[in-house]
């Protein structure tokens, strides 16, 4: 293991493993250092070692044993809640907040976004092996596969390519396409990354235990990442969310020194930041007790990133006290009024809003400022929290009827309010209606009532959107009157900010995307049967059970579209809905495998709810395909010497193997 996150009384962080001993041995010239409390100590008494910063109340107690006495008295153990991967991921989706303060070309926007949408086009022609791939992803390796991994109809494919044919299966990718095709819409573009976990300079932490002049290994601007230096990188660009500006982003130097490889050879999966420059205090003040950074080699991110100045966020300490259950109570009420989300979104409006004027103008440059203040405003939301008194943002900056001038105003204040309601950033940017399902509502309802009215008022002159209105040439007072009205009430920030291209872009591509391709082919269902017998009269109780389901679905599904609850809400009533019924199947039908085929019957001789036996049997019929085909799965593995197909641009092989029929 590279790294663990550790918890013990008032105590939380990462340590790294680092040979500490050697280190002595080879570089100290002593076994003995000086703990916080001023006591001396000798390393080779220690498995692990913690410092100051991780040991929150360190100067509540006497010294190390008087803190050890009391966690043993309390009934407290060391333990560990996280722990670094022992392999870190190929590929990772970038989100918005990555990739929206840069200035990209039309072209660099179709390069970056090539390997989605290829991928996505792949999968889109419904080749077993591509659709494979699509929804198992590329990480898949002879030793890392396995099916729990994944929902009963993926395992069942990975058994049995005839599967490519049931149109539950193509229904099922077809699912998976649209949700891709809609986070690609929202800046999730697809790059060669990874999340790793952060740490300092282990080097120079020894250095300062020792009392030794501070060197460390790694200089101002390197980082020390094996998993890029294995790939042969030079440089990676590292982000951390929540971000709102490109002060936030940082790319940095690999080092791949011998000497950094030894001393860092049992860190394989982390990223360590040298001790010398501002890269954490950039990325909103990352620390070392667990955060991850997201990095990768894409080349126009490299080539684009600017490495602006740090802005450093002060982390306000609350005053120190004897909690009281009141204090606690207090604490965590306020903690449930965390905005760090809405500051984000402002920011973001902001960057949108900041697309529609020219670089050097003055609307651009305060622009700017209040974007870099949204670090601050953000580092605010951390620290009310903590019972600190925190200024919120100015709602000026975000809401527009705090621009509106009042009769009591002088004309000072009106000039700077007219100011204030050209760059109010007061609507979400075009492509958050595929982050928000209320605002694409609203803003379906606006295009089609507004589409409605200008053929009502214009279809005489052959107009019928709002295209061919603005770009008609003749307008009379009325056209003039209709398309500032539209532009002035549109419900979204509709300017060329970097993820509204992104967007535009996406929504061209798949404009044709129809989900009639995936109504399925010629498809045997008997190959998913035991192939057991059962009687008509277990067959109708259970069809009676299946059709309350199908009348329940109905109603379940109408509450959940009007009610709209968060997502884990939905998912937890689904789970509850089917075990019910899963039960209720289970008591009138005790043999899994009669009852599978009893349900396959049902729900494949007409085109019925096919879901309702995947969500009851899926398992059965999983092991039913794997005693027919000899125990043996397929699965896609990144192949570049004996490569069979290509896929999202990476030359990939399907492999089989002989898998534990249970």
């Amino acid at each position: 293991i590279a790294g663990m996150n550790t918890r013990y009384a008032w105590t939380k962080g990462m340590v790294y493993t680092f040979d500490f001993i050697e280190f002595a041995e080879k570089i100290a010239g002593t076994y003995i250092i000086q703990d916080v409390w001023g006591d001396p100590r000798d390393l080779r008494d220690a498995d692990i070692i913690l410092t100051e910063s991780m040991l929150k109340l360190w100067d509540s107690y006497d010294s190390w044993e008087d803190y050890y006495r009391n966690c043993e008295e309390n009934h407290y153990q060391f333990a560990t809640p996280k722990i670094t991967p022992s392999k870190l991921e190929n590929v990772r989706d970038t989100n918005y907040q990555f990739l929206q303060s840069y200035d990209f070309t039309d072209e660099e926007i179709v390069e970056l976004c090539k390997p989605t949408f290829d991928e996505i086009n792949d999968a889109l022609g419904m080749d077993y092996r591509k659709a494979l791939t699509f929804m198992t992803g590329y990480g898949l390796t002879d030793e890392s596969v396995a099916l729990q991994k994944y929902t009963s109809p993926v395992q069942a494919l990975m058994v049995e390519p005839e599967l490519i044919n049931d149109s539950f299966i193509r229904r099922k990718i077809w699912t998976m396409i649209e949700r891709r095709i809609e986070m690609a819409k929202r800046g999730a573009i697809r790059v060669n990354g990874n999340y790793a976990m952060i740490s300092g300079d282990p080097y120079a932490l020894c250095q300062s235990m020792f009392g030794l002049e501070v060197t460390g290994l790694l200089k101002s601007g390197e980082v020390y990442h094996k998993y890029w230096s294995d790939k042969g990188a030079d440089e990676i660009v590292c982000f951390r969310a929540p971000m709102t500006c490109h002060n936030n982003i940082r790319k940095m130097v690999l080092n791949k020194s011998d000497n950094v490889a030894y001393w860092y050879r049992y860190i394989d999966a982390a990223l360590i930041y040298n001790a010398f420059d501002t890269a954490c205090d950039a990325m909103n003040g990352a620390d070392k007790d667990g955060d991850t950074n997201m990095c990768t080699d894409n080349p126009i991110l490299i080539r684009r990133t600017l490495n602006s100045p740090t802005i450093v966020c002060v982390q306000r300490k609350a005053e120190k006290k004897v909690p009281t259950e009141s204090d606690i109570i207090k604490a965590n009420k306020l903690a449930f009024n965390d905005d760090i989300g809405i500051v984000t979104n402002h920011v973001t409006s902001m960057i949108e809003r900041q697309a529609g004027f020219m670089p050097g103008s003055k609307e651009y440059d305060v622009l700017s400022y209040r974007i870099m203040c949204g670090q601050l405003y953000q580092q605010n939301t951390i620290d009310r929290a903590k019972g600190i008194i925190a200024k919120p943002m100015p709602e000026y900056w975000y809401s527009y009827r705090d621009c509106l001038p009042k009769q009591t105003d002088t004309q000072e204040e009106i000039d700077q309010k007219d100011f204030n309601r050209r760059i109010v950033a007061s609507e979400k940017p075009y492509f958050m209606k595929y982050v928000y399902p209320s605002l694409k509502t609203k803003y379906n309802t606006f295009i089609r009532n507004n589409r409605y009215k200008i053929i009502r008022l214009f279809s005489d002159k052959g107009i019928k959107d709002i295209g061919e209105l603005e770009a008609y040439t003749e307008k009379t007072e009325q056209m003039k009157s209709f398309i500032n009205n539209y532009h002035k009430h549109y419900v979204v920030g509709d300017n060329d900010c970097v993820i509204n291209r992104i967007c535009k872009l996406a929504e061209s591509e798949f404009s044709s995307f129809s989900k009639s391709r995936f109504n399925g082919g010629i498809f045997d269902y008997t190959i998913l049967k035991c192939g057991v017998e059962y009687s008509s009269s277990i067959y109708n109780e259970i069809f009676n059970i299946y059709t309350e389901y199908k009348r329940r679905s109905s109603v379940k599904q109408n509450k959940m579209y009007y009610e709209k609850n968060e997502k884990y809400t939905d998912l937890d009533e689904k789970a509850v809905f089917i075990e019910w019924f899963k039960k209720r199947c289970s008591e009138v039908c005790t043999n899994e495998y009669e009852l599978c085929d009893i349900l396959l019957d049902i729900c494949y001789q007409t085109e019925g709810m096919k879901s309702f036996v995947w969500e009851i049997c899926g398992d059965t019929i999983v092991k039913n395909l794997l005693s027919a085909n000899d125990n043996m799965i397929y699965y896609p593995v990144e192949s570049d010497d004996n490569y069979e197909f290509v896929f999202g641009g990476r030359n990939m092989a399907l492999h089989r193997k002989r898998v534990d029929h249970d």
